[in-house]
């Protein structure tokens, strides 16, 4: 019998308030998958689904690694309403729940790319041909699964609604973590093995949009801004692109391989993925 909590009586009589939604949790044991093993038997290559993992001064794993799949509800913000469309999203629900939840218990995934700096700030941009996806992309999520490292533990949440027949929404939301245990109790935590190729990286077609030239004359420029104390720091960057016929969780794998990283994430919307391994975080807000 799956022990899910809070219990149904805890949520009939929990006095909503604020809340509008109850995260149900449930917790199973999973020493015999690895997170990507166990993402690879849920998702597979579909879209609709990530992977957030970490790695801690570059040897241990971080405590937590969080996942989804099957995310129905896939935004792409309009234009000027990147912003607008996360704030409302979170300001439709308030999650309430009887037990401790995690740092991030179902809620918004996404990216928002550099574009978006001009719903702040006037920033001029490049004019230079971008990559052809979105500036921005969002998962709106009402499940995630949590993998305890630490307890090598798998907590299944999923959120119920307050408002209307409240049993109702609970049996629903019972219902989908009991067909989430019951996918992972049949799914194999086997990964195939590989080894890696020897590359010669020169003789890759490897396409730069900005030329060595152009790129160095940026990094003298960013000198002299400092020497002038106009700016402390400049980050410059250039986009490399390559093309490969490859899986891109099979890309994930490998560049948490070769790069372990602080924050590392798999993000697959429709018509594409994103990869990366980030070595800090930009901001935090917790606990509200």
């Amino acid at each position: 019998m799956i022990q899910v909590r809070p219990t149904l009586s805890e949520v009939l009589a929990h006095e909503a308030g604020a809340h509008t939604h109850v995260a149900l949790t449930a917790e199973v044991i999973v020493d015999g998958f690895t997170p990507v093993a166990l993402f690879a038997a849920l998702a597979g290559d579909r879209p609709g689904a990530f992977l957030l993992e970490s790695v801690e001064g570059g040897e241990l794993l971080g405590r937590y690694s969080f996942m989804g799949f099957d995310v129905e509800r896939r935004v792409v913000p309009e234009p000027g309403d990147t912003f607008g469309a996360i704030h409302r999203r979170l300001a439709e629900r308030r999650v309430w729940s009887s037990v401790p939840l995690p740092r991030f218990a179902g809620g918004v995934v996404g990216f928002v790319g550099f574009d978006a700096i001009s719903e702040l700030e006037p920033v001029p941009l490049s004019e230079r041909p971008g990559v052809s996806i979105p500036s921005a992309g969002l998962l709106l999520t009402d499940e995630v699964l949590v993998y305890d490292h630490a307890g090598h533990r798998l907590s299944v949440i999923v959120h119920a609604a307050l408002d209307g027949d409240r049993a109702a929404a609970y049996a629903a939301a019972r219902a989908r973590i009991e067909a989430i245990i019951a996918r992972i109790g049949s799914a194999s935590s086997a990964l195939g093995a590989w080894t890696e190729a020897e590359i010669d990286v020169d003789a890759l077609p490897v396409r730069a949009n900005v030329s060595k030239a152009d790129f160095e004359g940026a990094v003298e420029r960013a000198k002299q801004a400092i020497v002038a104390g106009e700016v402390f720091q400049v980050v410059l960057s250039q986009r490399l692109t390559v093309d490969v016929s490859v899986e891109p969780f099979e890309l994930y794998r490998t560049l948490r391989t070769t790069n372990p990283s602080p924050y590392m994430f798999y993000l697959a919307f429709d018509d594409f993925a994103l990869v990366g391994a980030s070595p800090e975080v930009l901001v935090r807000r917790e606990d509200e």
